[in-house]
């Protein structure tokens, strides 16, 4: 074998280590880049699940139910008819099948409720919102335009004019705010602490059942709502200065029922009721399936009562709800044909 055959074949064997050693740089750098894609594409994945979870969660608000004790009315950023001491319950739920009375897609945004605790229905129809802002201390919802049922038809209504912001203390609920923004209007829902002038000495354990049986009681009420209520369904909240207290009473078994007014000199000069009651009619009884109970009894409540030109009490109510005594008073005034006034009674 000749060098120039020895010098040849060295030289293609180390063209082929040279071109296996290309081949394998050129194996580790596809790898390399295979590597940092994957990298690249994971790291995109988790920031694309972290931006969903964040406005997955800015766009959500656990479902509660808050209590309120009191509310405030403003208009214009002033209040206006007084810090109102009567229990309203105001829910938010998840919409899960859609809302009665609208055309909702399931699962869009939420149903907020506001409900009278002392007349027992709705405080206002129920307004279906999508969250627009959270943080740690509020949530804010909006509604939105929507088709509603009236009596015309379907119609679209646009209900962003109603807003609904949750202030929230420690993680809890501290109080909710309904914005009526057309109006420029907003309602205050709050928990307040009762105070001991409100306190009744009325005995907590009476048996609204023994009563609607004829038994004696003596329950005295510190805390008065007065309702001017139209038979269009309007109403209104009639502001009183004074603290009157009335003392609902049976001294004897199956004898009369009497009510005494004390200090209702403000009451009277207003003709929302003149003078004491007393009346010894039949009582219905009823209770639901949480405990609650109510009698009532139709005092007055016929056709010769309304053309008599006379001041009469047409329906009397007492009843335990959530462990309290609730009184209801309907009064009617001479000659008065579009309103009647409703006296709620607590302890």
């Amino acid at each position: 074998m000749s060098i120039f055959d020895i010098f040849g074949r060295k030289r293609r064997e180390q063209e082929r280590l040279d071109k296996e050693r290309l081949q394998r740089e050129a194996d580790a750098r596809r790898k390399a880049e295979e590597q940092r894609h994957a990298d690249a594409q994971r790291r995109a994945n988790e920031e694309r699940r972290k931006r969903e979870k964040a406005a997955l969660e800015a766009s959500t608000i656990e479902p509660f139910v808050f209590n309120s004790t009191s509310h405030q009315r403003y208009q214009g950023g002033n209040p206006v008819m007084g810090l109102q001491q009567c229990g309203r319950t105001v829910r938010v739920e998840k919409n899960t099948n859609g809302c009665p009375g609208y055309r909702l897609q399931p699962g869009k945004g939420y149903i907020v409720k506001v409900f009278n605790d002392d007349l027992n229905k709705p405080n206002m129809s129920d307004k279906p919102m999508v969250v627009v802002k959270k943080t740690p201390e509020m949530v804010e919802l909006r509604g939105f335009p929507i088709e509603a049922q009236t009596p015309f038809g379907w119609q679209e209504i646009d209900y962003s004019v109603y807003g609904f912001k949750v202030y929230y203390e420690k993680g809890k609920v501290a109080k909710c705010v309904l914005h009526m923004y057309d109006r420029n209007t907003w309602i205050e829902y709050r928990k307040t602490p009762q105070q001991t002038a409100t306190k009744s000495t009325s005995d907590p354990q009476v048996s609204i059942k023994a009563i609607t049986q004829g038994a004696p009681f003596a329950l005295q009420f510190n805390n008065i709502t007065v309702i001017k209520q139209y038979y269009n369904q309007q109403q209104e909240i009639i502001q009183l200065s004074s603290h009157p207290i009335v003392e609902v009473k049976r001294q004897v078994q199956n004898g009369n029922v009497e009510i005494t007014i004390k200090d209702g000199a403000e009451l009277s000069s207003k003709g929302i009721i003149k003078g004491n009651v007393s009346f010894n009619v039949p009582f219905v009884y009823q209770a639901d399936a949480e405990g609650n109970e109510f009698g009532s009894a139709e005092v007055n409540n016929s056709f010769e009562a309304m053309k008599s030109g006379k001041e009469y009490v047409s329906l009397f109510q007492l009843s335990r709800q959530k462990g309290q005594i609730v009184s209801f008073i309907i009064n009617n005034l001479p000659n008065e044909g579009n309103f009647y006034y409703l006296l709620i009674l607590k302890a």
